[in-house]
């Protein structure tokens, strides 16, 4: 059976909606600390309809608000179930063996069991394998009238041989032919980037349900603070106030690169590293992942670079860095990158997915997989005096405001859901 991490809100869950709200259910492969996740989770403090919206409360004539939000996760709960709030969360519990058959038509009857008793106004799916849970499920659900639209959410940007699993290729391949059929098909595949929507019509997705959403960052949450950098120096063990913090906010996988962080960290000028002190942080970024501790203990600058994991204090800590790095080899539009411009960081970052579009003239780029280039990047913003780096961080905040705010992307997804309930097309979103 599906569980529900609030029981205590069941009853309330359960009374009729006031009649101008939807009920949206996204579902999501997991809930652990990743960009596609924390994404969901600033989307849904936007959508997400206030405690007194039926009564005419403020959130439910703003732009986003007005919409009820439940969240199904394929894989049990992890740490950013917590970031939700009193959103409702249900897991499927397949926490092993996602990608094995003979697991998922059970799963399915459940999921399916699941949305027909609490029917939602609009399914919203992210990440791949949530995308063909999504599209399985309504069609094996029994729906009292018309069947709700499907959305699904694409955040991946690479996918050539090696950056994903030979399982999750051939669920590629299943949802592209899927894509194409109207009677279970999507009725929108949302993007974050250009590329990602690019890189998916040549995979043969349906070229007229693919439409570009960026990813917005909270930027008011996300912002600079001068007592972060004496937060993150204590965080890290850092005695010397005068040091250079390079950050890298990601998570262990073979397309963030993390090797090629740790090369260009090693290639960087002898006469700069003295002061150099690299910052990690994110899942599997931390002293128990024995390959990664391996690499720190044989590197030449070991001594100046600290893995602090997972942190649930990333707002209060990224402020205070002087640049932010992201060496990925795939990316779509990288979360990692629009919260540390939002903080008023300079970053640098590879030319992957829209990362370059992003950083605009904020920030330098470089090749992916090339640890000198992204070296003498890193280097070119380190060299600079101390104003110009703050003024470069400044724009990279004022990009972040400009093009990337949460509120903006959430006004776009709302605008999408109320189009595609009241059954018009995906051109008149668009």
């Amino acid at each position: 059976m599906a569980s529900c991490r609030h029981g205590a809100t069941r009853n309330f869950l359960v009374q009729r909606h006031h009649q101008t709200m939807h009920r949206i259910c996204h579902i999501i492969t997991g809930l652990n600390v990743g960009g596609a996740e924390r994404h969901l989770a600033a989307l849904l403090s936007r959508l997400e309809a206030g405690p007194d919206d039926a009564d005419g409360g403020d959130r439910q004539s703003s732009a986003a608000g007005g919409f009820h939000n439940e969240v199904i996760s394929l894989l049990e709960p992890g740490a950013m179930a917590a970031e939700l709030g009193r959103i409702p969360v249900f897991s499927l519990g397949m926490d092993r063996g996602l990608s094995a058959p003979h697991k998922w038509p059970g799963a399915m009857r459940r999921l399916a069991r699941l949305l027909e008793s609490r029917p939602p106004d609009l399914v919203q799916t992210w990440m791949y394998h949530a995308d063909l849970a999504g599209a399985a499920a309504i069609r094996l659900a029994h729906w009292p009238g018309k069947k709700p639209p499907l959305v699904w959410g694409l955040r991946n940007a690479y996918v050539s041989k090696g950056a994903v699993r030979l399982s999750t290729r051939g669920v590629i391949t299943m949802l592209a032919l899927l894509s194409r059929r109207r009677s279970s098909g999507p009725a929108a595949i949302i993007a974050p980037s250009q590329t990602a929507v690019r890189i998916h019509a040549k995979l043969g997705y349906a070229a007229n349900t693919l439409a570009v959403i960026p990813s917005g960052v909270d930027t008011d949450r996300f912002r600079p603070d001068a007592g972060a950098r004496a937060r993150l120096l204590d965080a890290a063990g850092i005695a010397d106030p005068d040091v250079l913090l390079v950050g890298f906010v990601s998570r262990w996988d073979p397309v963030k690169d993390v090797p090629g962080f740790l090369a260009a960290l090693a290639a960087l000028p002898e006469d700069m590293t003295p002061r150099v002190r690299a910052v990690l942080m994110g899942t599997g970024l931390n002293r128990e992942n024995r390959e990664l501790a391996a690499m720190v203990d044989t590197h030449p600058l070991k001594q100046s670079i600290r893995l602090l994991g997972v942190r649930g204090d990333l707002p209060a800590l990224l402020p205070g860095l002087d640049v932010a790095v992201n060496s990925s080899r795939g990316e779509s539009l990288p979360m990692a990158v629009l919260e540390a411009m939002s903080c008023g960081v300079a970053c640098v970052v590879t030319d992957v997915g829209d990362s370059a579009i992003a950083v605009g003239k904020t920030g330098f780029v470089a090749p992916p997989g090339d640890a000198g280039a992204l070296a003498s990047a890193m280097a070119a913003v380190l060299r600079l005096p101390d104003e110009e780096r703050r003024g470069l961080g400044s724009a990279a905040r004022e990009r972040a405001l400009l093009e990337y705010g949460l509120d903006r992307s959430a006004a776009r997804y709302a605008a999408l859901y109320r189009t595609l309930i009241a059954g018009r097309g995906l051109t008149e979103f668009i």
